[in-house]
Protein backbone atom coordinates (compact mmCIF):
# COMPACT_ATOMS: atom_id res chain seq x y z
CA UNK A 1 0.00 0.00 0.00
CA UNK A 2 1.44 3.54 -1.02
CA UNK A 3 -1.21 5.94 -1.27
CA UNK A 4 -0.65 9.58 -1.97
CA UNK A 5 -2.46 12.08 0.33
CA UNK A 6 -3.02 15.58 0.58
CA UNK A 7 -3.27 17.19 3.87
CA UNK A 8 -5.98 19.95 2.80
CA UNK A 9 -7.50 20.70 6.83
CA UNK A 10 -4.02 20.76 8.19
CA UNK A 11 -0.30 21.49 7.03
CA UNK A 12 -1.64 21.27 3.39
CA UNK A 13 1.25 18.81 2.61
CA UNK A 14 1.36 15.64 0.84
CA UNK A 15 1.86 12.35 2.48
CA UNK A 16 2.10 8.52 2.13
CA UNK A 17 -0.19 6.36 3.44
CA UNK A 18 2.07 2.97 3.62
CA UNK A 19 -0.09 1.05 5.64
CA UNK A 20 -2.85 1.34 7.70
CA UNK A 21 -2.20 0.94 11.73
CA UNK A 22 -4.11 -0.16 14.26
CA UNK A 23 -3.29 2.24 16.62
CA UNK A 24 -5.25 4.72 14.54
CA UNK A 25 -8.65 3.73 16.04
CA UNK A 26 -10.40 5.90 18.89
CA UNK A 27 -13.24 4.56 20.94
CA UNK A 28 -16.51 6.25 20.95
CA UNK A 29 -19.18 5.85 23.48
CA UNK A 30 -21.47 2.77 22.47
CA UNK A 31 -18.81 0.85 21.63
CA UNK A 32 -18.06 2.46 18.02
CA UNK A 33 -14.52 2.71 16.87
CA UNK A 34 -13.46 5.45 14.75
CA UNK A 35 -10.66 4.54 12.41
CA UNK A 36 -8.30 7.13 10.59
CA UNK A 37 -4.80 8.20 8.87
CA UNK A 38 -2.96 10.95 10.86
CA UNK A 39 -0.69 13.27 8.78
CA UNK A 40 2.58 12.11 10.33
CA UNK A 41 3.64 16.25 9.16
CA UNK A 42 0.95 17.84 11.55
CA UNK A 43 -1.29 15.11 13.55
CA UNK A 44 -4.35 16.18 11.45
CA UNK A 45 -6.41 13.42 11.68
CA UNK A 46 -8.65 11.88 8.84
CA UNK A 47 -11.83 9.57 9.74
CA UNK A 48 -11.65 5.98 7.28
CA UNK A 49 -14.75 5.16 8.73
CA UNK A 50 -16.71 3.93 11.95
CA UNK A 51 -17.62 0.65 13.12
CA UNK A 52 -19.94 -1.23 15.83
CA UNK A 53 -20.41 -4.07 17.11
CA UNK A 54 -22.92 -4.94 14.84
CA UNK A 55 -20.89 -3.94 11.90
CA UNK A 56 -17.71 -6.15 13.40
CA UNK A 57 -20.18 -9.14 12.90
CA UNK A 58 -21.45 -8.66 9.42
CA UNK A 59 -17.79 -7.98 8.39
CA UNK A 60 -17.21 -11.93 9.69
CA UNK A 61 -19.38 -13.05 7.83
CA UNK A 62 -18.29 -11.52 4.83
CA UNK A 63 -14.67 -12.60 5.84
CA UNK A 64 -15.32 -16.16 5.90
CA UNK A 65 -17.57 -16.50 2.69
CA UNK A 66 -14.40 -14.46 0.51
CA UNK A 67 -12.61 -17.13 1.95
CA UNK A 68 -14.88 -19.39 0.09
CA UNK A 69 -14.04 -17.64 -3.32
CA UNK A 70 -14.30 -18.49 -6.17
CA UNK A 71 -16.31 -21.24 -4.96
CA UNK A 72 -19.47 -20.04 -3.57
CA UNK A 73 -22.43 -21.26 -4.60
CA UNK A 74 -25.49 -18.57 -6.28
CA UNK A 75 -27.05 -18.30 -2.78
CA UNK A 76 -23.71 -17.82 -1.14
CA UNK A 77 -22.72 -14.73 -3.81
CA UNK A 78 -25.91 -13.36 -3.55
CA UNK A 79 -25.48 -13.51 0.73
CA UNK A 80 -22.05 -11.92 0.24
CA UNK A 81 -23.46 -9.30 -1.60
CA UNK A 82 -26.28 -8.25 0.51
CA UNK A 83 -24.19 -8.19 3.79
CA UNK A 84 -21.77 -5.81 1.99
CA UNK A 85 -24.61 -3.93 0.87
CA UNK A 86 -25.86 -3.88 4.54
CA UNK A 87 -22.65 -3.17 5.85
CA UNK A 88 -21.98 0.18 3.69
CA UNK A 89 -25.35 1.44 4.71
CA UNK A 90 -24.69 0.45 8.36
CA UNK A 91 -21.61 2.45 8.11
CA UNK A 92 -23.46 5.20 5.99
CA UNK A 93 -25.63 5.70 8.61
CA UNK A 94 -23.05 5.67 11.31
CA UNK A 95 -21.53 8.36 9.95
CA UNK A 96 -23.97 10.94 9.21
CA UNK A 97 -25.27 10.06 12.93
CA UNK A 98 -22.16 10.76 14.33
CA UNK A 99 -20.84 13.47 12.11
CA UNK A 100 -24.42 15.40 13.16
CA UNK A 101 -23.92 15.34 16.62
CA UNK A 102 -26.35 12.33 17.17
CA UNK A 103 -23.21 10.36 18.73
CA UNK A 104 -20.58 12.44 20.64
CA UNK A 105 -17.64 11.45 18.23
CA UNK A 106 -14.63 13.58 19.85
CA UNK A 107 -12.86 14.31 17.08
CA UNK A 108 -13.72 14.20 13.50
Amino acid sequence: MNNKVYCNDGCQKDFYITELKTEGIEKLPGNVERHYIECPNCGQQYTSYYLNDDMKKIQQEISALRKKLPDLKVKQKNKLNKLSRRLQFMNNKLKTEIEQGEINAGKS
